[in-house]
């Protein structure tokens, strides 16, 4: 927290603070954002807790990541808008659906790609996400193999020598700009 030490001596900056802190409204949802905390809470306290033996620490965590994936998908069913002005500045993690794609197996793209659509989500963020978790987290379907990209992210189409950036064009340049382009993003290449 920050203060001034002079009110006196900077009277008018203390009367304009004043003004915007006493008319300006959080659009945070205290439930909201209390739920999120929860969820990250309930998260790191399984992790933290003594278990007797591996196997049954695995089992708890296991059940909390499920539970708490519910928990996430039942908020974006109850609220409309889930983001950083609704939940609290840093309260949404991407984290937590990497973890749970990784974990869990877990394919956020079509929750979240509702959520690009309805402008809750920075479609720049949307798709790193997705290509982590599609093109090297999630575990691929029987005799299928991971993708490459989907939006033109990985950073293995993009290096750097003596100051010169090259960019690579992936194989599969066609199905990535359709996707960009479903998301009303410019197309990369």
């Amino acid at each position: 927290s920050w203060y001034i030490e002079d009110t006196v001596k900077h009277d008018e900056l203390w009367r304009t603070i004043t003004i915007i802190s006493d008319t300006t409204k959080s659009l945070v949802i205290p439930e909201l954002h209390d739920e999120l905390e929860n969820i990250k809470a309930t998260d790191q306290a399984v992790r933290r807790m003594y278990f007797d033996d591996d196997e049954e620490q695995a089992k708890a965590i296991r059940e909390t990541d499920s539970l708490n994936l519910s928990r996430l998908i039942g908020l974006y069913k109850r609220y409309p808008v889930i983001n950083d002005y609704t939940a609290g500045m840093g309260a949404l993690m991407s984290t937590q659906f990497i973890h749970y794609a990784k974990v869990l197996n877990y394919d956020p793209e079509e929750l979240l790609l509702k959520e690009v659509l309805k402008g809750n989500i920075f479609a720049g963020e949307y798709v790193e996400l997705i290509d982590l978790c599609k093109c090297e987290l999630l575990r691929p379907e029987d005799g299928k193999a991971r993708p490459a990209t989907i939006y033109g992210t990985n950073p293995t189409f993009f290096f750097i020598v003596d100051s010169v950036g090259f960019i690579i064009q992936p194989a599969n340049i066609k199905e990535v700009n359709k996707s960009r382009k479903r998301i009303s993003m410019s197309e990369t290449w």
